[in-house]
């Protein structure tokens, strides 16, 4: 997992330095496996990978299409905190392990609400979607995540 995630870390860090424009999100499909293997849902997720990138988030957004996201990359497992300050739009923050693994979601994280909203584990990953997404997917801990 490590080398699939110094790969996509790689291909961003060479878009970042062939002058991709900040106007121009980066974006990763993230998909959502059952144990068998079957796909559960996917998202087209916006990276936020830089301190900057990740420290804003989704704020100040009135609105996430369908089938969007975000996704944080990381270069390691950490314990992951996260609030809603200035953050419109309700949330399910699906908080992810260095091997695709989902080990805790948060379901619907309410607007503007400043209360701290652990991973309960350490986490590589973490994926913010529209509330009530990751429940209509049936993503819950133990699901598997891949991006491409």
């Amino acid at each position: 997992m490590k080398q699939w995630f110094c790969a996509v870390i790689a291909c961003f860090g060479i878009l970042w330095m062939t002058n991709v424009s900040a106007e121009e999100p980066r974006e990763l499909s993230v998909i959502f496996s059952n144990a068998a293997g079957q796909e559960l849902c996917r998202f087209r997720a916006e990276v936020a990978m830089t301190p900057l990138e990740q420290s804003r988030g989704l704020m100040f957004r009135k609105s996430l299409p369908a089938g969007a996201g975000m996704i944080f990359l990381n270069a390691g497992e950490e314990m992951r905190y996260f609030w809603m300050k200035s953050t419109y739009i309700p949330l399910d923050i699906i908080f992810i392990g260095e091997t695709g693994e989902v080990k805790h979601v948060h379901h619907g994280a309410k607007p503007l609400d400043e209360t701290t909203i652990s991973s309960r584990y350490p986490v590589q990953f973490i994926l913010e979607i529209n509330a009530g997404q990751a429940k209509k997917c049936g993503i819950h801990p133990g699901v598997k995540a891949r991006m491409m």
